[in-house]
């Protein structure tokens, strides 16, 4: 496999919005909120919506934390599929907030 195709993995901070139960046409998924600092010295809001196909792991994200909750999420990515399917591979409770990533 081409190593620019491997999935690829990114962490980052961010705040849960909510979670979404899965439905019959699609899967569980959280929804994500975080603050990133413009070039220009003003920040914006971002929000995104990461599916977790994982059961075990829908299960422990749900049981332990809540919205609102700042929580480190690693995101994958499968560069090898033209749809680049993300979904979420690891998270982790924040005890202490880091500062906005700068955008570039």
């Amino acid at each position: 496999m081409n190593e620019a195709l491997k999935p690829q993995r990114v962490t980052s901070v961010v705040t849960l919005v909510d979670v979404v139960p899965g439905t019959a046409s699609a899967g569980p998924a959280i929804l994500t909120s975080s603050r990133v600092r413009l070039r220009n010295g003003g920040e914006r809001t971002i929000t995104e919506k990461v599916p977790v196909p994982d059961d075990a792991l829908w299960h422990r994200l749900t049981s332990e934390v809540s919205k609102g909750d700042e929580i480190r999420i690693t995101v994958e990515t499968d560069w090898s599929d033209p749809d680049l399917p993300t979904r979420l591979a690891d998270f982790a409770s924040v005890t202490t907030p880091l500062a906005p990533a700068t955008a570039r």
